[in-house]
């Protein structure tokens, strides 16, 4: 799967799985987006509810 990051770039995630797990464990409360930064390889990651929805 590719998302773009903050700055519009793409990132292809290699395990999907377990970054879903990652944003599910550290940028949630109770299942909703908590709206934090995930950085990921260089590349960074509103987690906001639009970002959430592509993921999941």
């Amino acid at each position: 799967m590719k998302i773009k990051d903050v700055y519009g770039n793409f990132y292809s995630i290699q395990d999907l799985t377990s970054f879903k797990n990652h944003i599910i464990k550290f940028h949630t409360k109770n299942g909703i987006p908590d709206n934090s930064i995930h950085e990921e390889e260089g590349y960074y990651f509103k987690v906001d509810q639009d970002f959430y929805n592509q993921l999941f």
